[in-house]
């Protein structure tokens, strides 16, 4: 049978409470709007851990493991992008009251085992959450702060887009997701973002 993530993981209790306190009526609203698509079957999923394999053979893992740890929360890249205290404020916000919960409930509505638990192929760089692969959380969280502020500094996209694919990428090559989480992660952002009022 196909792996999930619960039969190869535990949900870290701190995952399943950011779902139960966090579905109030904003949250639940966007998340109709979401379209439900199902993560690849078990031949495209083979494909996607040789994209990882690939990486890992040609990627300097001493750089990517240094940028990995420096992405796991948002302060370095606040800082890069050059954001307000208050935008920064307002971002950690968002992040936590309305994509967190978002993220979980379809993480948890999919159960995706991650890379390394699919194959032994994958040898992750970077320790593995504990909770379901699919959608990229990094790769939701990313793109929608690059859509949330270029939606404020229009002419500033590319450097907010080429943020976020940075980041999304390396979780790939650290072996903790597969290309599809990523490419669902963007799309929930997307959907977020053009379905909030919210600005930073």
């Amino acid at each position: 049978s196909f792996k999930t993530f619960s039969s190869t993981q535990n949900l870290g209790i701190e995952y399943r409470n950011i779902l139960n306190n966090g579905l109030n009526d904003e949250v639940k609203r966007i998340i109709n709007l979401i379209p439900l698509i199902n993560y690849p079957n078990v031949e495209n999923t083979k494909k996607e851990i040789e994209i990882i394999v690939n990486y890992q053979k040609i990627k300097n893992k001493n750089i990517i493991v240094k940028q990995g740890i420096e992405e796991l929360n948002f302060d370095k890249e606040f800082s890069d992008l050059k954001l307000t205290n208050l935008e920064a404020e307002r971002l950690e916000y968002f992040i936590s009251n309305i994509l967190d919960p978002i993220i979980f409930y379809f993480k948890i509505h999919y159960d995706r085992v991650r890379p390394s638990h699919f194959s032994d192929k994958v040898k992750p760089w970077l320790e593995v959450p504990n909770h379901p692969s699919y959608p990229s959380g990094h790769a939701t969280q990313s793109f929608a702060i690059a859509y949330l502020l270029s939606k404020k500094y229009p002419h500033k996209e590319n450097i907010y887009l080429k943020s976020a694919k940075r980041i999304s990428i390396n979780r790939e090559i650290m072996g903790l997701h597969y290309e599809s989480d990523t490419i669902y992660g963007n799309l929930i952002a997307k959907t977020i973002v053009k379905h909030s009022n919210f600005i930073p």
